[in-house]
């Protein structure tokens, strides 16, 4: 679905040097991950429903995608760079600078980093409110956040 909207996919990120960002070849293991525990989900739900005398709710399989990513990336130009790393609070690792407090959380407001200007974050664990890092709560935050990048964006643009 993403890719159909134009977004690049790659693996996961191993650093930045000399303007270029570098990613591992594991963006096909990854999908993968995400469209068993998808699966899982659905099968759960499915079973649900059937003891529960009720008709499931249609849910696709993952659309195909073309697991074809580059291993760098030239980053002159790019407005955003969005990462992803899952559901564990682990932001210290891939990104390295003094962002974070004694617990390894993104000393933020709103999201925007007060600390390095230019990053933003999402999905954090209480980044606004207690669903923050759910489905159901980051994209409302993510809202913001958008909006925070934007106004960004046009303050250091103009």
């Amino acid at each position: 679905m993403l890719q159909q909207l134009g977004v690049t996919l790659v693996g996961h990120f191993l650093g930045a040097q000399e303007g270029r960002a570098h990613f591992a070849g594991d963006l096909a293991e990854s999908v993968a991950f995400g469209d068993a525990r998808y699966n899982d989900l659905r099968d759960r739900i499915t079973r649900l429903c059937a003891a529960r005398g009720e008709s499931p709710p249609e849910m696709p399989d993952p659309p195909p995608f073309d697991a074809h990513a580059p291993e760098a990336v030239d980053l002159a130009g790019f407005g955003a760079v969005v990462f992803t790393s899952g559901f564990r609070p682990d932001y210290s690792s891939w990104v390295r600078c003094n962002a974070f407090d004694e617990l390894g959380f993104p000393i933020h407001a709103d999201g925007a980093s007060t600390v390095v200007p230019g990053l933003y974050f999402c999905g954090v664990h209480y980044l606004r409110k207690r669903k923050s890092s759910l489905l159901i709560g980051v994209g409302e935050d993510a809202a913001i956040v958008a909006q925070k990048i934007a106004e960004h964006h046009v303050t250091t643009t103009n």
